[in-house]
């Protein structure tokens, strides 16, 4: 079941579950190692969500800039889902899980996709490969006039490129969502073994947010 919800961050910073015809409380549940997919899955989802939304408004823009910082950004988003995290952060997921049973080449087209993260927009190691310097001579003066270089990145089909990263941002979802469903089922099972009185002491479940 998909409750709803709402909070007042300036007030007491509580988020309150509403629409219910009966009392009610949110509480946070003690972190556990067996809640880590609920976690991970969770944030996966936003993260494709929001990659979702930056493309939609890639496709809508004529503005050369903004459509490739929009792109580059779902880019990184994407490819974070199925990235390992270092020191026990957030699990991945799975290329070969997702796309099992997706016709056409939806593999190759992630690979490229990552490769495209790793190799253009978060390491540039292509580009640098692919610098190039150059001397100018003056073939009348049998010179050298002085060496002049070429300033270029790596560029893209846009449309076709988006419209890939879409689906599959898409399809990823809609198997992330999926494992949320059962987790969630799942973690119901496990906590309605524990008494009420137990869950009841749990703490008020409350927004978390930074201050820079």
């Amino acid at each position: 079941m998909k409750y709803k919800y709402k909070f007042n961050i300036d007030e007491d910073g509580l988020i309150h579950i509403t629409d219910l015809p009966f009392k009610t409380r949110y509480v946070e549940v003690p972190r556990e190692e067996r809640f880590r997919k609920l976690y991970s899955y969770v944030l996966i989802r936003i993260d494709l969500i929001t990659a979702m939304k930056y493309l939609e408004v890639a496709t809508t823009t004529t503005d050369p800039i903004i459509r490739e910082g929009l792109f580059r950004i779902a880019v990184v988003l994407y490819a974070k889902c199925y990235s390992p995290a270092k020191h026990g952060g957030r699990s991945n997921i799975v290329e070969g899980k997702v796309y099992k049973d997706v016709q056409g080449e939806p593999i190759a087209c992630h690979n490229k996709i990552r490769d495209m993260r790793s190799k253009y927009i978060a390491h540039d190691e292509d580009d640098f490969l692919d610098a190039q310097l150059g001397a100018v001579l003056d073939l009348d003066a049998k010179r050298l006039c002085g060496v002049a270089y070429i300033e270029k990145q790596a560029k893209f089909d846009y449309d076709n490129t988006i419209h890939i990263l879409y689906t599959l941002c898409k399809i990823s979802l809609e198997k992330v969502e999926a494992e949320l469903d059962a987790e969630t089922a799942s973690i119901d099972e496990y906590l309605r073994k524990r008494d009420f009185d137990t869950i009841n002491s749990y703490p008020d479940m409350k927004i978390k947010y930074d201050t820079i």
